[in-house]
């Protein structure tokens, strides 16, 4: 018999008003056989007395002196098991009673008078010490002291098993059962409900008792030769001397049963040894009744959700990318089959993009008379509906008894799922780029509005307003559903087989916890085998956004970038066939709006063709190379760069922002930088600049996607940025290796990227505005702000999207893979590698490559920054 010895020491700060109170809680050498802690030292077990430690998350619940302050939560701060540390809460008073462990059921309740429950089904993690049921009172030492001792309530029960030699040995461990009896065979309360007086640790057993008490063994551990497995149990201090001790052992394919008598009365506060080493109650089988009985343990064989059972909610196709072909096409899918575990007792199965977890499984066991249970309820294949949004249990019972706990896990990506219903309305028909127009066949262009094998409407048609989108969160619960129009988006993208999307709602929308608006957009992102770049250079944007609103020592920059999240997308063909096609990246569209680009609305050509005042509209501007540009409203300016407005313009209002804008590039081109800085925002100017170079983003040397603003007759502003899914976050190294690489494009980290300026590269202003004093001097300490908030944040971000999107990558990349041969199968022409199209071939690895292509560009820009080179 071994003492469970150990003790605290309470010091209570703060007497009357409510405020935060701290405990601080120490455990000395065992002297004391009536105090207690919450969970074993198992890295150190003691054959003497049970080394006890506080966890993490551990509450006490705490009392002052009158009762008028009661059941306060107090919670252990300390980050890992510990003999000593302290616990924290906020109350009136001074504390002069606690117990263990909280509930939030004796609020209102006396400490004289609290309540708790003894389980009859203790698990033990051997891993962890935990111990379940470990209730203790603690009082004040003496008045006037700010010390307290915790004393155990209950008894507990230390288990060692040894299945040497036995049938037992080589099976996992399920569970230990006890039941104790007195000498007339009557079960002994040993667990049950309970109330107890948390001053003098008084109790009594409530009406709901039992006399068994199971410890199953959360790890399933294998019972090795020559090994013993230790666990506690926690039970009422009721056993007598002469008492029953009826013991099962339970593993997965035997049970071994004996009794024995109790050799001592049991104690509240006592730990009592029960030694179970199987081989000697065996060889003395007579005098313990020892048995060993062969359970049979039946077993689910297979485990499958069938599309016929299950209409509307499983898709019967699945897009796939052949390979040798170079093409995705759809494979008939009748049914989806899980992964059956028989070692785990686990059924897994993973579906991207399930919304819907109520589904009717079909299942075979290994016996016909073998039942299947949820919950105790009987279930069918094939015609039982359960709800899987969470783990479930079946229990299959065999024909003799045996019994096997399978815990089934049905999940999807973890990412919202975006659902699309085309309505058959509006213009499906085929939209080519380039080639020859005879009749009404186009011989040798590019087909956009073909989606692997049906239509979605063109970019330039008109928008629907039938279309149903609806967005489901990753538990299956709807974030918004309504209706609107879906088309397709982009200028090179969508000539990629992996269509983007743009999405108007006829009624403004908030998705996903962004801000309400029609325009919403699905980027594809085929060429990026990250999945992520864009995701993480507005990520950036946003670090950039923050510093400046937190940091009054540096002036405003870009006001707003937009935000997205990465989704799976199921959408149906205009006669109401659904397809999953993979992971997108729904994001906010560039827009003026008072959720988004807060600026001047914007003119309305069909109401106001007559404006004359340039200052009482905003204006969203793109600059563009020529063949990028798809605007009706643009102009040219003098070093050739294509200015075009997200919105059409009247001739004297685009001259009137045209003078305005060639005024500045005029005056930059000229070395007048103050003149130019009276109508140029160098602050938003320089964020953008950055976030183009941090990210190895080259577009904005060509340049395309680079979005500029003018709120009225407001200085020309830079943002927001866009457009980072290809090319960027480069590996110079790897993107230079393999076949015909443009080298042109490879970019060195210690090197700015606009110093390559060419005729065919203008990086619009920036080589002109880095020679100017007042310029860097602006960069250098707006980056002496941003920059610590750069590496760990950004960091931490990439890698927790690598373990948000893993389970999608997988799918995706079955769908669309983004290695060289496929990339080159639809864009034969393609060179501006990003690096991580080859070489890795896990997703960790491609997160990685990742992080150290941003540190390392990071770490290059900030020696430029910092050593004021901004020339060459």
């Amino acid at each position: 018999m071994a003492l469970l010895t150990s003790c605290s020491e309470d010091e209570v700060v703060g007497v009357d008003q409510l405020r935060q109170q701290t405990i601080k809680a120490e455990i000395a050498e065992p002297a004391d056989a009536q105090q207690s802690r919450t969970c074993v030292d198992v890295k150190n077990p003691s054959t003497s007395f049970i080394g006890l430690l506080w966890q993490p998350g551990d509450k006490i619940g705490v009392y002052n002196e009158d009762g008028s302050s009661g059941n306060i939560a107090f919670t252990n701060t300390a980050t890992e098991n510990v003999p000593q540390t302290e616990f924290s809460g906020e109350m009136s008073g001074t504390p002069h009673y606690a117990y263990y462990p909280y509930s939030a059921d004796n609020d209102g309740r006396a400490v004289t008078n609290l309540k708790g429950t003894l389980l009859a089904e203790q698990a033990f993690n051997p891993e962890s010490g935990t111990l379940v049921c470990d209730y203790k009172y603690g009082t004040r030492v003496n008045e006037g002291t700010n010390k307290f001792t915790f004393k155990q309530l209950f008894t507990m029960l230390r288990i060692t098993l040894d299945a040497s030699e036995t049938d037992l040995e080589g099976e996992r461990l399920n569970e230990i059962v006890m039941t104790v009896t007195d000498k007339e065979g009557n079960q002994r309360p040993i667990c049950g409900d309970f109330t107890f007086n948390g001053v003098t640790g008084d109790w009594e057993a409530g009406s709901n008792t039992s006399g068994a008490v199971s410890m199953p063994w959360t790890t399933r551990p294998t019972l090795s030769k020559g090994k013993t497995y230790l666990g506690f149990i926690t039970v009422m201090p009721v056993v007598e001397v002469g008492d029953k001790l009826a013991i099962e052992v339970i593993t997965e394919g035997h049970k071994a049963s004996f009794t024995a008598d109790c050799q001592v009365t049991f104690e509240a506060g006592y730990v009592y040894n029960i030694p179970l080493k199987l081989k000697a109650f065996a060889d003395k089988s007579e005098k313990f009744g020892y048995t060993v009985e062969t359970i049979d343990r039946p077993t689910i064989t297979k485990f499958d959700f069938e599309v016929a059972n299950n209409e509307g909610k499983l898709l019967d196709n699945k897009l796939v990318w052949n390979s040798s072909k170079h093409t995705p096409s759809f494979s008939d899918v009748s049914s989806y089959l899980a992964t059956i575990d028989n070692d785990k007792n686990e059924i897994s199965l993973t579906i991207p993009y399930l919304y819907d977890f109520k589904l009717k499984p079909t299942f075979t066991v290994s016996s016909d008379n073998s039942k299947v249970l949820v919950n105790g309820v009987s279930q069918e294949s094939a015609e039982t509906e359960v709800d899987f949004t969470k783990p479930v249990t079946y229990t299959v019972v065999g024909q003799s008894g045996g019994t096997r706990d399978y815990t089934v896990k049905v999940t999807n990506s973890g990412l919202p799922v975006v659902v699309v219903t085309q309505s058959g309305t509006g213009d499906f028909n085929k939209k080519y780029k380039g080639g020859l127009n005879i009749g009404s066949t186009n011989i040798g262009g590019t087909l956009l509005n073909q989606f692997v094998n049906f239509m979605v409407r063109g970019k330039d048609t008109k928008w629907e307003e039938d279309d149903q989108i609806t967005v489901y969160k990753a538990d299956g619960t709807v974030d918004c559903s309504a209706l609107g129009g879906v088309r397709l988006r982009g200028n090179t993208t969508q000539t990629y087989p992996k269509k983007p999307l743009a999405i108007k709602f006829l009624d403004k929308q908030s998705v996903l916890g962004m801000p309400k608006h029609k325009r919403w957009v699905l980027l594809a992102n085929q060429l990026d085998r990250s999945m992520i770049r864009n995701a993480v250079a507005l990520d950036i944007a946003h670090v950039f956004e923050y510093a400046w609103r937190q940091n009054s020592s540096i002036q405003p920059g870009i006001p707003w970038c937009p935000s997205g999240q990465n989704v799976e997308l199921v959408i149906s063909d205009k006669d109401g066939n659904y397809h999953h096609v993979g992971n997108y990246f729904l994001a906010e569209q560039i827009k003026i709006d008072e959720n988004r680009l807060n600026i001047k609305e914007p003119l309305d050509i069909e109401k106001e063709s007559g404006a004359t005042d340039f200052t009482q509209y905003g204006y969203l501007i793109e600059a563009v190379n020529e063949d990028k540009r798809d605007e009706t409203s643009y102009f040219k300016s003098s070093n050739g760069i294509y200015f075009q407005f997200k919105d059409e313009l009247n001739s004297t209002l685009l001259n009137a922002v045209k003078e305005k804008i060639q005024q500045v590039e005029d005056n930059i081109d000229n070395g007048k930088y103050t003149a130019a800085y009276e109508n140029l925002d160098i602050h938003s100017m320089i964020d953008q600049m950055l976030i183009w170079e941090l990210t190895l983003n080259r577009e904005y040397g060509d340049p395309s996607s680079v979005y500029m603003y003018m709120d009225g007759n407001g200085k020309l502003s830079a943002g927001p940025v866009w457009d980072f899914d290809r090319g960027t976050f480069q590996n110079q190294e790897l993107a230079a290796s393999g076949s015909n690489p443009n080298t042109k494009r490879i970019k060195n980290d210690s090197d700015w990227m606009y110093w390559r300026k060419s005729s065919d590269e203008p990086y619009i202003w920036y080589p002109q505005l880095v020679a100017d004093a007042t310029f860097q001097q602006a960069v250098k300490d707006r980056w002496a702000v941003i920059y610590p908030l750069l590496n760990e944040l950004v960091v931490n971000r990439i890698r927790l999207y690598g373990e948000y999107l893993k389970a999608s990558w997988d799918c995706n990349s079955a769908m669309w893979p983004a290695n060289r041969a496929a990339i080159r199968s639809f864009k034969s022409d393609f060179t501006d590698w990003s690096g991580d199209e080859e070489q890795f071939t896990t997703y960790t690895e491609i997160i990685e490559n990742m992080v150290t292509v941003y540190q390392e560009r990071l770490a290059g820009m900030n020696t430029l920054i910092t050593s004021g080179k901004f020339t060459k």
